[in-house]
């Protein structure tokens, strides 16, 4: 029996939760079962129905008040507890039947995902001892397109997490719905600002009422001009060589995502069941024999 696992990590705020609880919609809907489990012990209020609950195990909360730890201190020790204390995670997880999604939602403190141990250690005991193929799916918000330093600092993170965790790893650009209505404003009068790489200006329109593609690339030399232009000369070699990075090797490649957009979220379930050959070890189904001939 193997289980497809999707680690939803990213930045606080970029909608990590919005992204499961529409994940778990298109679920009901689609009549696959996805089991959303909140894996934060810092959340206050959720969108989606969970499965499971880490606060039902430890809590920040309780964390920082015996122990007397800050919040980053806290969440870095609820993580590593619930590596000590696998059996809970292992229960929930082992508890869903063969090509079920399960979804975890997972905290806001990216240092968790690049630097600490915790996560990759927990991937590994879910491969090993739980027969679960991980996947990273690291959001980002649309908004970080518009800020040059804010998109090189974003994709250096997510680069990060995927060197750190060894797992198939997949980006995700959230809130496009919400840019939509932010981007008319940007630029200059008569100017057409360089803002992502989308063949065409009726294809750039339909990329954000729905008819999203695949993926989205951003227009690096321009961001990177962008970075030129506020930054001490001396960086601009440095600018040069993350952009080349970025846009020789395409490491960043982000799928458009809006929980507003049912195309959107079956397209990221689509892009992360291909990473975890989800269904391949489905029977296939024959097609229905027709009595007469067209």
């Amino acid at each position: 029996m193997v289980r497809c696992v999707q680690l939803v990590m990213g930045p606080a705020g970029v909608g990590k939760s919005t992204y499961c609880a529409a994940l778990q919609q298109h679920g009901m809907v689609s009549r696959q079962p996805v089991h959303v489990v909140n894996m934060d012990p810092a959340a206050d209020a959720l969108a989606y129905e969970p499965a499971a609950d880490v606060r039902e195990l430890i809590t920040v909360d309780d964390v920082s008040d015996e122990l007397a730890l800050g919040p980053n201190g806290a969440l870095v020790y609820c993580m590593e507890y619930v590596l000590e204390d696998v059996e809970w995670l292992e229960e929930v997880v082992t508890s869903f039947v063969d090509g079920d999604w399960v979804v975890l939602d997972m905290p806001g403190q990216v240092e968790l995902y690049t630097h600490f141990e915790c996560v990759r250690e927990l991937i590994r005991l879910m491969e090993r001892q739980m027969e679960a193929r991980c996947c990273a799916v690291f959001l980002l918000d649309a908004s970080f397109l518009g800020d040059a330093s804010k998109f090189f600092a974003g994709a250096l993170t997510a680069m990060s997490a995927m060197l750190q965790l060894g797992v198939p790893h997949l980006n995700v650009l959230s809130k496009v719905d919400l840019v939509k209505r932010r981007l008319p404003d940007r630029g200059v009068e008569g100017e057409e600002e360089p803002w992502m790489v989308v063949p065409g200006e009726e294809e750039r329109e339909e990329a954000f009422e729905g008819a999203l593609e695949r993926f989205l690339l951003p227009d690096v030399p321009a961001l990177v001009a962008e970075l030129d232009a506020k930054m001490d000369a001396r960086f601009r070699a440095l600018n040069a060589r993350v952009g080349a990075l970025l846009e020789d090797y395409s490491l960043v490649q982000l799928v458009p995502f809006s929980s507003t957009d049912e195309e959107a979220i079956a397209d990221a379930m689509l892009q992360v069941g291909m990473l975890l050959q989800h269904d391949e070890e489905r029977e296939v189904r024959p097609q229905p024999e027709w009595e007469g001939t067209v």
